[in-house]
């Protein structure tokens, strides 16, 4: 389940995060700026939404390497 998740979540976090960063730079340089900002909001929304999922299913795989990294650390001291 987790595989096929995030076959969906990693490509969608992807475009929401360059729609994120364009949509920025327009505002940034004043183009279409109230399109950009109702962009830019709302997209940044799904971003943290699919940002959060993008954790969930990948904790197990967080944890794993955060305990590597605390073994590694504690050899070394």
């Amino acid at each position: 389940m987790n595989k096929k998740a995030l076959l969906i979540i990693n490509p969608i976090l992807f475009l929401s995060l360059l729609v994120q960063g364009i949509s920025g730079i327009f505002m940034k340089f004043g183009l279409f700026y109230s399109l950009m900002y109702g962009i830019h909001s709302i997209t940044g929304f799904i971003f943290l939404g699919i940002v959060t999922l993008h954790i969930v299913f990948n904790w197990n795989w967080i944890k794993a390497n955060l305990r590597k990294k605390s073994k590694r650390a504690d050899q070394h001291a």
